[in-house]
């Protein structure tokens, strides 16, 4: 069976730390997008290469985060936020994909 590495674990980790610490009642694209950028130094490497402005993307989705999830905000005691269908579909694609190409997840 592929299990992910620990470096996908943490950036997974984060984003429910993120989703949670915000009182999110899931976790979104969003916050895994954040935890990319925030934990994965490849990654923020790469976008900055074909020539994003990390910080600009950083401060954006942060801020998306912060005002603009009211939907996804409980007031009530903080649980353990769940994946959204999105999420789910993205990680289940990327498992597919690894799968089929033989190779591992990290």
């Amino acid at each position: 069976m592929v299990e992910p590495s620990e470096n996908l674990q943490a950036i997974f980790d984060k984003a429910i730390a993120a989703a949670k610490t915000m009182h999110h009642e899931y976790v979104t694209l969003e916050h895994v997008l954040f935890s990319m950028l925030m934990e994965d130094k490849g990654f923020a490497d790469s976008l900055e290469h074909f020539g994003a402005d990390i910080l600009f993307l950083k401060n954006t989705v942060m801020d998306h985060l912060q005002t603009k999830c009211h939907e996804i905000t409980t007031v009530d005691v903080v649980v353990k936020p769940k994946k959204t269908q999105a999420v789910e579909r993205s990680l289940n694609r990327a498992f597919t994909q690894v799968l089929f190409n033989g190779g591992t997840l990290n």
